[in-house]
């Protein structure tokens, strides 16, 4: 109902294409879309419990899919002053992003490339890898922690065996339990994990020439800015 609502009223205001920066709110939107569109009786019913029929006209994205389709790789890249160059990453797409393909759209599900085409584009190395599309516990970090660790470990054990200084994320929930739950990780299963965990957006923005403090680095728990100043990366 509450995704229903909220295109309620995006479509009142006009609008017809939506993005999203997190992973589970893109799934569940489209899950919802898909349901009501599937079931007339369950359409009806939150039309009369929200005011609103949905008949269709607005298109929901994820912020990852948004750039590379919408923005385009040369677009995207046009403003670099600060090539990712030495830079090998993990790019880490998580389950909801990619799956299920009939909810998501995507063809290359198990293996989907637009994230590590992008930050080629922007002059990184995307590393070739097992886990990029493997749960990483979601939520299940607040219920059944030892499930969640077990899966981030294995995530975070894979992309640094496969040669990435760094993992990237398209999802905020991703990007916590891999970064803030790596000191229980190594507790659990006697490692010495100590890997940044950054948004793709957040490369972005330093291939754009912005500072540490405005894109949010001061605020990780595993340390990203003291990898990309040796890299000459960043300054600030």
């Amino acid at each position: 109902k509450l995704p229903m609502k909220t295109l309620a009223i995006a479509s009142e205001m006009g609008h017809t294409y939506m993005t999203m920066p997190c992973a589970a709110c893109f799934s569940r939107f489209r899950i919802a879309m898909q349901e009501v569109e599937h079931d007339p009786e369950l359409r009806q019913r939150i039309a009369e419990d929200i005011g609103y029929e949905y008949n269709g006209g607005i298109e929901v994205d994820n912020l990852l899919t948004t750039v590379t389709e919408k923005v385009g790789y040369e677009a995207a890249a046009k403003p670099v002053v600060r090539k990712l160059e030495g830079l090998k990453m993990a790019c880490y797409y998580g389950c909801l992003l990619t799956r299920p393909p009939s909810v998501t759209g995507e063809k290359d599900y198990e293996h989907p490339t637009n994230m590590d085409r992008l930050m080629e584009a922007m002059g990184a190395e995307a590393v070739q890898w097992s886990y990029k599309t493997d749960c990483c516990g979601g939520s299940l970090s607040l219920s059944t922690l030892d499930i969640a660790l077990d899966l981030s470990h294995k995530i975070l054990r894979n992309a640094i065996e496969c040669g990435a200084a760094l993992i990237v994320t398209a999802c905020p929930l991703c990007h916590v339990n891999l970064d803030a739950r790596q000191k229980q990780i190594n507790a659990e299963f006697g490692g010495t994990f100590d890997i940044p965990i950054v948004y793709f957006t957040q490369l972005m923005g330093v291939a754009y020439g912005l500072h540490s403090k405005p894109l949010g680095m001061d605020k990780h728990l595993t340390d990203a800015i003291g990898l990309l100043k040796a890299k000459r990366l960043l300054y600030k």
